[in-house]
């Protein structure tokens, strides 16, 4: 009887689990789209680094001189920083070619995407790359050298090690 309890209690559970999961990605997803819309109407710009299947995000922007980071976890802020900094639309923002960034594709990886109005025109582009090749990379265009040296200095990519730090601590 023991082992017919076990046998059905399992699957039952690990359905609901992988549901949650579902759930919270879903949640997320849909909240980084809402993060993001939101920081393009406010101030012009907003950048991010997201998976398809994480329930975490990273979406960033850059107004009056500082950078302002937000970790979306389960659809939820779980973390926001400041920090003074050059804004990236001062460096000239190029048509960027697939062929730049294609020695990182990865299609199964994360999308690092910006989007930024300028004179009234929305420049959007949606790049699936492996982060870490796209942070050791040299690019012909100072806009995107710009990006990796925020990426790697303010470690934009490193959000499931800041989400169980965050965790940890509270």
């Amino acid at each position: 009887m023991k082992h017919f309890l076990f046998l059905f209690i399992m699957p039952v559970i690990f359905c609901m689990s992988c549901s949650t999961f579902k759930h919270n990605i879903q949640k997320n997803k849909k909240f980084t789209k809402e993060m993001t819309s939101s920081l393009l109407r406010k101030n012009g710009n907003v950048f991010y680094i997201k998976s398809s299947y994480a329930t975490y995000s990273t979406v960033w922007t850059y107004i009056d001189g500082k950078i302002k980071i937000y970790r979306l976890v389960n659809g939820k802020v779980s973390m926001q920083n400041e920090f003074p900094d050059k804004r990236i639309s001062d460096y000239k923002i190029p048509v960027i070619p697939d062929k730049e960034v294609k020695n990182c594709y990865e299609l199964d990886g994360d999308i690092l995407g910006f989007k930024i109005n300028e004179n009234d025109q929305l420049l959007q582009k949606d790049f699936p790359v492996n982060i870490q090749c796209f942070t050791n990379e040299k690019f012909s265009s100072l806009f995107l050298n710009k990006l990796v040296e925020d990426i790697s200095s303010y470690k934009l990519e490193d959000i499931s090690e800041k989400v169980k730090k965050a965790k940890s601590t509270n």
